[in-house]
């Protein structure tokens, strides 16, 4: 059982340490082979691992509720093992929401003609949202599966064959 938990927090260390750097290597050129030669390249990077570190912290803390301390009337949970995937695989979605998040603003502010980020300054609004995109990915999961079940549940499809009937 401790295994278990070893290997989760190193795993959550490992991916927010990669990020940090990541994050840092395009912003302040700690990049090994120099920093992207556009900008605007740049802002996907930060993008991808500010929606990683949002995904990150968002499993740390989910993890924490789920093994943390007991709390007054709940007894201390057992980590069951099988959701093991969804903490290594959380980050990287949350990475990829990010650069989604990214994109959805920036076609939000087209008509707008907002010019691509081209420094630090000009890029934090996007990480921002970025960072949020990856925080609350289990918030976007619970939003999709409701609208699935609205779209194709059979009840609301017999709901609304009776309608069409009875006209």
């Amino acid at each position: 059982m401790s295994i278990f938990r070893f290997g989760k927090a190193a795993w959550f260390t490992l991916v927010t340490l990669g990020y940090l750097y990541v994050g840092g290597a395009v912003t302040l050129g700690w990049w090994p082979v120099g920093a992207p030669a556009d900008p605007g390249i740049g802002v996907w990077f930060c993008c991808w691992a500010a929606g990683g570190l949002g995904a990150t912290l968002d499993a740390v803390r989910g993890l924490y509720w789920s093994v943390g301390l007991e709390r007054a009337g709940r007894p201390l949970p057992i980590l069951d093992p099988s959701s093991t995937w969804w903490y290594v695989v959380r980050p990287l979605a949350g990475s990829l929401l990010g650069l989604v998040g990214y994109v959805a603003v920036r076609l939000v502010l087209s008509p707008l003609n907002v010019p691509a980020p081209v420094d630090e300054q000009s890029m934090l609004p996007f990480v921002a949202v970025a960072f949020a995109a990856g925080f609350g990915l289990m918030r976007l999961i619970e939003w999709r599966d409701r609208t699935v079940d609205n779209l194709f549940s059979e009840s609301e499809r017999l709901l609304s064959d009776e309608i069409v009937l009875r006209r």
